[in-house]
């Protein structure tokens, strides 16, 4: 295994690592989970239970020889990569903030496809930006312009006079819209930096070769 860093403009810093070796086997099974639906309150203390059923999800068992010569099952299914036995493969993986391992690319090197999740970039690149987004204009202007805005509304509300209850719920709908906007901007930052990372996964797939 090999550990490189992957350091994104936005400043997402990611500790990859690259599995690479040969295919022993790949299996196919399905995994049933038991799902249970809340429970609906219908009122005058009745309630209707929850619906309860399976729900069935494709697991893929990949056995490889690592380069060093030891054999090991993925922790992951590679991406849906198409491969079979005696195939040589990478894949480039990041532990996500639970410590579990996320799949962020692989190659067949032998067929020469190559897949890169976006989605899990998008996801491991958002939890590694070490910085919060920034305010459009900085909280020094949104900050009074949202309480200038609360006591306009406040003096609408009590017809010229000023209304403690109106300029309270004024400062509450603004702090949920900032709220709102803090958010979207959140998930600008992190599709951002997903895509950077992914441009960077497909530039480290194309420099690996078969052994």
């Amino acid at each position: 295994m090999t550990i490189q860093t992957l350091e994104t403009p936005t400043g997402s810093v990611l500790h990859t690592q690259i599995i690479r070796g040969t295919v022993i086997s790949v299996d196919t099974r399905t995994e049933f989970t038991t799902v249970r639906d809340r429970d609906t309150h219908l009122g005058n203390g009745r309630m209707l239970p929850g619906q309860v059923y399976n729900e069935a999800s494709t697991v893929r068992d990949i056995w490889l020889k690592t380069e060093d010569g030891k054999e090991m099952k993925l922790p992951f299914g590679g991406l849906g990569l198409a491969m079979r036995q005696g195939h040589a493969v990478a894949f480039i993986y990041a532990n996500d903030g639970k410590g579990e391992p996320r799949c962020l690319a692989s190659k067949n090197l032998t067929t020469g496809e190559s897949i890169v999740s976006s989605e899990n970039a998008a996801r491991m690149a958002g939890e590694a930006v070490s910085k919060p987004p920034k305010l459009p204009m900085g909280a020094a202007v949104q900050i009074p312009s949202m309480l200038v805005i609360s006591y306009f509304a406040a003096l609408i509300e009590g017809n010229g006079r000023f209304s403690v209850g109106g300029f309270t719920i004024s400062v509450f709908i603004c702090l949920l819209v900032m709220a709102g906007l803090s958010v979207l901007r959140q998930n600008s930052r992190n599709k951002r930096a997903g895509g950077e990372a992914a441009a960077i996964l497909r530039g480290r797939l194309e420099t690996l070769a078969a052994p």
